[in-house]
């Protein structure tokens, strides 16, 4: 995903237990599929199995 903006920051100083946030907009614009079993993120189109 060339040229799409990523801020990177502290969410809040008293949470310390987020890993991340990836907002929809990014989610959308990469076509992206979360798969939480493997704690991956890949783009749709490619062919996983």
């Amino acid at each position: 995903m060339e040229g799409t903006p990523i801020d990177l920051g502290v969410f809040h100083d008293d949470i310390n237990y987020i890993n991340g946030l990836i907002g929809l907009d990014i989610l959308k614009n990469g076509n992206m599929i979360i798969d939480l079993h493997r704690m991956e993120m890949y783009p749709a189109h490619l062919n996983r199995k």
